[in-house]
């Protein structure tokens, strides 16, 4: 009988997870299929498991335009930048709040707890960005969220679990504050780092909000910003954009889609190992 339960429960289990693995998955195969289409095949049958005659002159054709080129630097540097940024100053400051001895820790969390749960509103936000002169820069997507606060809650909570005794045979030895965190605490932080680095990286490569409300001029662009302008639209604007090129305005924006997409599914794998872990560390350690 509980043989029969058992083998149950698991058939339940494949068929459920296969059927939204299968959902969650399509989608994205769909489009990436679509992109390499032929302007007649997708002309024929948008829809299908594999193209008969799969071609990249969409992705060509997007490559090869400064109308793509430029947003996805301005991504790439934005998300680099952006990355880099955010990582240390929410390192240094979950390492500080980590500490019982620092002064007004307590009043100190609430504070950044306010900041998470209440806003300071939109206009005196770009009234203040207008004033700092940071309109249409890069600048302003890469320091305007610099700290997340439920990612430095996570990172303080794991910091404060890592034991007292690493850091006092380290102060034994001489060394300081700064130089504990960076060659003693950050290498045996990796798996919660990873996390940070994964989440923080996506959320600036698929930022949208603030390339739209700070950034008017086109070359200051970014690519989420441009693939929401092309979709919008309808229509892909490229005065190549032509039957003859095996190219259609909706095997381009799929394209587009999947240049967008491809590059943080090419960087997880290579974060994968620290993430799992980090996640779960991240979530009990307290």
């Amino acid at each position: 009988m509980i043989a029969k339960q058992e083998i149950g429960f698991k058939v339940f289990n494949y068929t459920f997870f296969g059927l939204f693995a299968f959902v969650t998955f399509y989608p994205v195969w769909d489009v990436i299929m679509g992109s390499l289409m032929t302007f007649s095949e997708y002309t024929r049958s948008p829809i299908k498991i594999f193209p008969t005659s799969p071609t990249l002159s969409a992705y060509r054709l997007l490559l090869s335009t400064q109308d793509v080129i430029t947003p996805f630097v301005n991504s790439v540097i934005v998300t680099v930048g952006g990355m880099a940024f955010s990582l240390s100053i929410m390192t240094m400051g979950a390492y500080a709040l980590s500490k019982r001895y620092l002064v007004a820790r307590p009043a100190l969390m609430i504070y950044i707890l306010i900041t998470m749960l209440f806003s300071g509103g939109l206009i005196p936000l770009y009234i203040v960005v207008r004033s700092m002169g940071l309109l249409n820069t890069l600048a302003v997507l890469i320091l305007r969220p610099a700290v997340n606060t439920f990612y430095l809650i996570i990172m303080r909570t794991y910091f404060a679990g890592l034991p007292d005794s690493l850091e006092e045979s380290a102060k034994m030895e001489g060394a300081n504050d700064f130089q504990i965190l960076l060659r003693l605490v950050v290498p045996v932080s990796m798996p919660i780092l990873a996390t940070i680095i994964l989440f923080t990286a996506v959320d600036r490569w698929n930022d949208f909000i603030n390339p739209l409300l700070f950034n008017n001029r086109v070359e200051k662009r970014t690519l989420q910003l441009l693939l929401y302008q092309i979709i919008a639209a309808g229509r892909m604007e490229f005065s190549e954009m032509r039957s003859e090129l095996q190219v259609t305005p909706a095997t381009g924006r799929m394209a587009a889609v999947t240049i967008s997409t491809l590059p943080i599914l090419c960087v997880y794998p290579f974060l994968q190992k620290h993430f799992v872990k980090g996640v779960m560390i991240g979530s009990i350690k307290g």
